[in-house]
């Protein structure tokens, strides 16, 4: 398959996705298609230039060049979406590299572009996107977080659907909830975040992520929390789930490889923090706000995000959840055409950071490997 045919069958899997969610959003809300005029998307800038038939392949090496930056409004037939005939589609315009339209989305709806204190927003994902600034100065970067947030590479690992460990609160022993509340299935992205903290308030951790023998901990902690530390292979693995409370009739454990694979992707997420901080002349402590976006970020705690490091270490009151920044931006310009000529702002204004060319990366990732001293974290968990 040549990369013309590659794009073509792309274009159309996407297409014919688009038309099947518009076929049943327009049965739910009993609206004809041929009624639909006006479509607006916004997505990472290699999927919306799948949308338009524009190649992404300088996407794919250094410097991670864009073909189009400007928004673009097409006719919806020319792409193949069934609204009506003379219905558009707008494209939002991209900032650089892989940080597209939903991050100039997130940029509008958190109203970032227009604040004076300095604000942070992550969006956390297998790439996580990362904003930084206020009205006088944007800059952006977008990093290979990993899998490890969505359940992926993780050895029971699964997205945050019913059956995945949600939530895990260590007491003198542990307690687990589970999306749907049905027996566990596995462990998804923030329940091992919650976990891994725990396991550093716990001591079971030390800061490079290393399970500790349970033999050195005894006197420390409760028998029920000893005897779920176990051997797993060459090293040592923690026992969530066991007996009735599973689903498959497998235990859950979070193994030394899992705990890697966390301290991968949030490092990477960290250090680019860290790098846009730098490049903007501030530390954490000069941030008013950090927002959480995401499907994602509205299942982490606050408390424990910080004590893996995930994010600054900053009052727990500055640290908002958004949500779905980028879907709501998108539905604010479909509402408001004159918003159009804020987004290109918001697109020409923003400063592109790329990671892979900064000599101060490597040296911040490596650093962010390790998990914060308990002495430094501000705030107490709740």
């Amino acid at each position: 398959m040549n990369s013309a045919d590659g794009l073509e069958r792309l274009h159309f899997a996407i297409i014919g996705t688009m038309n099947e969610m518009l076929k049943e959003m327009a049965n739910v809300s009993k609206v004809p298609l041929k009624k639909i005029y006006k479509i607006v998307l916004c997505g990472n800038s290699t999927m919306q230039s799948i949308i338009l038939k524009i190649s992404p392949e300088s996407l794919s090496s250094i410097p991670f060049s864009l073909v189009v930056r400007e928004g673009i409004e097409v006719k919806a037939i020319k792409l193949g979406i069934t609204i009506n005939p003379d219905g558009t589609v707008y494209v939002f315009p991209n900032i650089g590299g892989f940080i597209g339209g939903d991050t100039v989305s997130a940029i509008l709806s958190t109203t970032q572009y227009k604040a004076e204190e300095i604000k942070l927003c992550v969006d956390i994902g297998t790439n996580g996107e990362i904003v930084l600034g206020n009205r006088n100065r944007l800059i952006t970067a977008s990093t290979a977080a990993g899998p490890a947030f969505e359940g992926a590479r993780i050895s029971q690992g699964m997205r945050a659907m019913p059956g995945a460990i949600e939530k895990v609160v260590f007491t003198d022993d542990v307690l687990i909830s589970t999306v749907g509340n049905v027996p566990a299935l596995g462990i998804c992205g923030s329940g091992l975040i919650d976990t891994v903290a725990g396991m550093l308030r716990s001591g079971i951790i030390d800061e490079t992520g290393r399970i500790q023998p349970p033999k050195t901990l005894k006197g420390r902690l409760s028998d029920k929390i000893l005897e779920r530390i176990v051997k797993k292979e060459s090293s040592f693995g923690f026992k969530l789930v066991d007996g009735d409370n599973i689903g498959n009739g497998t235990p859950i454990f979070v193994t030394q490889r899992d705990i890697r694979e966390l301290q991968l992707a949030k490092a990477a997420i960290a250090a680019s923090i860290k790098i846009l901080e730098k490049k903007m002349g501030i530390t954490d402590q000069d941030l008013s706000e950090v927002f959480l976006a995401g499907a994602f970020g509205n299942f982490i705690r606050r408390s424990n995000a910080v004590r893996i490091g995930l994010i600054p270490n900053i009052p727990f009151e500055k640290i908002k959840f958004v949500g779905n920044a980028a879907s709501l931006g998108a539905k604010l310009v479909l509402l408001c055409s004159t918003l159009r000529n804020t987004i290109e702002n918001i697109s020409t204004k923003t400063e592109y950071v790329e990671l892979s060319l900064s000599s101060d990366f490597q040296n911040e990732f490596a650093e962010s490997m390790l998990f914060p001293n308990p002495i430094s974290i501000k705030n107490k968990a709740p």
